[in-house]
């Protein structure tokens, strides 16, 4: 009754006053009782356990977005109460910066192609915010040719205390398209988005556009009119009253939905001259207020409501599991021994399927392999037409003998440039292709592990739920391909001194071949480093892939035949320990019914 004792305290804790739900505690026993029995390292403690690291790591990560010039990193500056986030009348973010708390100002930068990131402490606000500058700047880092990944700040600013981390991104509809795009890709990782227009001038049809793509990827928006303090009130009222038709004719909002009004500039200076009345006044503290005492606990919410659906279908299975274990041993021996006879009969297909599945992963490795080698060729043939051209150019229009020089000037930065842009392009597509197949590898692995499943429910008349298809594989980067470098050098040659002897023509026709036949070695070098290092993580993504995926299958079969023969020892050494141990199973197997029924509960939205 040690299970139903658990349970009955989670009932009384989770269902008091209010109602409220202790998460926490409902996966703290949901793991105390997979604990008595299942061993230590199994899946579903393992899976448990993962899911109350991610309720203990849960943070709210929300990001300001809108038109460049809006007014997005001050009205992030008033949110932190110092000007850390740089700012001018052009376009000023490129790179998006996640703000998170600490006790000391801190940057840390990561970079494209290294493994260990950058961090530069600061003393004040100043300091930090002219370090960020080299870094997000669009005029300090053009295009990002520092090839920055990503940039984290952090600062002792208390509405970071709560856990929310804030994402300053590049204004979109600016002259930098990149901006945009940087922008976009980092939705993904945030919860909510604040979307930040200013009254003058009014909501765009660029911004509409732009609302439209945000609402396919983040669940929660909000809406914030800046710059206020640049109009009289009346305008104020009259360009809100705007911005709410438009986004209501646009599908964006309803009539219960807030536009909060505020003027950043000044929130900023209330803040660090310490007055509360000019701070209120400029909205910003409503909008704070917002945030940390409903966003953040209706993220919590939102959190706790998949870990519980998660919890339950682990403690579903596992449910189903122990149902096996007990129903094995309640059966006479030699119908045990019927079951498993029929049992590997049934199975025995899956194995030829198995084999077929395995053929099938190998075919896609090879069908992508072989299109890297086709790109590869092509990669190497764009090469010498865009290097071979720079360097017809400088024969054109350089000196002889200074055309060695202004070629290996010349020939560094273009060669980087090149294979840093193919090797981004070549990344995305083999990633996408090779992420494509071992989906598709994953779907015909999962279609078996359910077929063994559901052949021994049938056999032993039980119920097992749906299998859980949560396995993800990505394309192996190699620390060698991420630290690479393109060769870039040429290699040094004493043929000028012979070439001051030959007549200008031939001095010129030995000048180019000499040049090209430099560069394309440097070419195929550099083109067989992307070449491998593609193929190597292709190859030992496909490997990783293969067995784990196949492990499952194994995992469904000696679920099965691990009860038959666990059973079939203690019938036939007719242990006086079967009826005990078929009650504790089906006092475990109700135990985990009573709390997913609890967590069912819990993962309901509570009226606010």
């Amino acid at each position: 009754m040690e299970g139903l004792e658990r349970i009955a305290a989670v009932a009384d804790h989770s269902h008091g006053v209010g109602c409220e739900t202790d998460m926490p505690l409902l996966l703290e026993r949901c793991q105390a009782i997979l604990d008595r029995y299942f061993p230590v390292g199994s899946p579903q403690i393992v899976r448990i356990a993962e899911l109350r690291k991610r309720l203990r790591d849960g943070r709210l990560q929300l990001a300001v977005l809108g038109q460049f010039k809006r007014g997005k990193s001050t009205f992030l500056n008033s949110l932190l109460g110092a000007p850390y986030l740089p700012s001018a009348v052009i376009p000023v973010t490129a790179i998006p910066t996640f703000i998170a708390w600490g006790k000391e100002p801190l940057i840390r930068v990561s970079y494209q192609g290294r493994e260990n990131a950058e961090e530069f402490r600061a003393i004040t606000a100043d300091a930090l915010r002219d370090l960020l500058y080299r870094f997000v700047a669009e005029e300090a880092n053009p295009e990002n040719r520092l090839r920055v990944s990503r940039v984290e700040i952090f600062v002792p600013a208390p509405i970071l205390e709560q856990g929310i981390v804030l994402v300053d991104t590049p204004g979109v509809g600016s002259t930098h398209r990149h901006n945009t795009d940087a922008a976009l890709k980092v939705l993904p990782e945030c919860d909510a988005a604040l979307f930040v227009v200013s009254v003058d001038p009014p909501i765009t049809e660029g911004e509409i556009e732009y609302l439209h793509l945000i609402r396919s990827r983040v669940e929660r928006l909000f809406f914030i009119l800046n710059k206020t303090d640049l109009v009289a009130s009346a305008e104020r009222d009259q360009a809100l009253a705007f911005m709410r038709m438009t986004l209501e004719k646009s599908v964006l909002i309803h009539g219960a939905t807030p536009i909060f009004t505020a003027s950043a500039r000044s929130g900023l200076a209330a803040r660090q001259a310490a007055d509360g009345a000019a701070f209120v006044a400029s909205g910003i503290a409503a909008i704070e207020k917002h945030l940390l005492r409903y966003l953040a606990l209706e993220k919590n919410r939102s959190l706790e409501i998949a870990v519980a659906m998660k919890a339950s279908v682990i403690l579903s299975e596992a449910e189903s599991e122990l149902n096996l274990r007990r129903r094995t041993l309640e059966l006479p021996l030699e119908m045990l021994g019927e079951k498993q006879t029929k049992f590997e009969e049934l199975v025995r297909p899956i194995e030829a399927r198995r084999l077929i599945t395995r053929d099938l992963l190998k075919g896609e490795r090879n069908r992508i392999a072989a299109a890297l080698e086709m790109r590869t060729d092509r990669l190497r043939n764009d090469a010498r037409g865009h290097l071979f051209g720079i360097v017809d150019e400088l024969i054109d229009c350089a000196n002889a003998d200074e055309v060695d020089r202004l070629t290996a000037d010349a020939a560094g930065p273009a060669m980087t440039d090149f294979f840093d842009a193919a090797r981004d392009e070549m990344m995305d597509f083999f990633v996408s292709q090779s992420e494509s197949a071992l989906s598709t590898h994953r779907e015909r692995i999962w279609e078996l592990v359910d077929v063994v499943r559901r052949t021994a429910a049938d056999l032993f008349e039980l119920q097992f739920p749906p299998v859980t298809n949560d396995e993800k594989f990505h394309l192996a980067q190699e620390p060698y391909w991420l630290s690479q470098r393109w060769s870039s050098t040429l290699i040094p040659d004493f043929s000028p001194v012979v070439d001051r002897l030959l007549a200008k023509r031939t001095r010129r026709t030995r000048l180019e071949a000499r040049i090209k036949g430099r560069l394309d070695e440097l070419i195929i070098r550099n083109v067989e480093n992307l070449r491998w290092s593609i193929l190597r993580g292709l190859d030992e993504t496909f490997a990783r892939a293969a067995p784990t995926l196949e492990s499952r299958i194994d995992e469904a079969m000696t679920l099965t035949r691990t009860a038959i023969a666990n059973a079939r020892r203690m019938r036939e050494t007719q242990s006086s320990d079967v009826e005990a141990e078929i009650a504790r199973l089906a006092a475990g197997a109700s135990a985990m019914a009573d709390m997913r029924a609890m967590l069912t509960i819990a993962d309901k939205p509570q009226n606010t």
